[in-house]
């Protein structure tokens, strides 16, 4: 893997540890939530996990995809990633 693969690979991770802290912080909102919030704040969070396991296994598809061009691959992950980024901050406006 060159250089700007592992930069890309590290930074996607840097990010995705950073969007999982934020999931966190939601789930510990929503175990002290009422019961009618409780649905819809674990509706959200259900949500950004399916968007955040998307980003991940694709990956997983760049890292394994060898020294071929990666270029649309990478732009599939940002693009997942951009969704991961815009479910959070709904939620995020939804939550507090």
């Amino acid at each position: 893997m060159t250089n700007t693969s592992r930069d890309f690979v590290s930074e996607v991770k840097r990010k995705g540890e950073k969007r999982h802290e934020e999931l966190v912080k939601f789930r510990v909102i929503a175990e002290v939530a009422d019961p009618d919030d409780q649905i819809t704040f674990y509706q959200l969070i259900e949500d950004i996990v399916e968007k955040e396991n998307a980003v991940k296994e694709q990956l997983s598809v760049f890292e394994q995809s060898g020294e071929v061009d990666r270029t649309e691959l990478a732009n599939q992950i940002e693009k997942l990633e951009k969704l991961a980024e815009d479910a959070i901050e709904s939620a995020r406006e939804r939550i507090n």
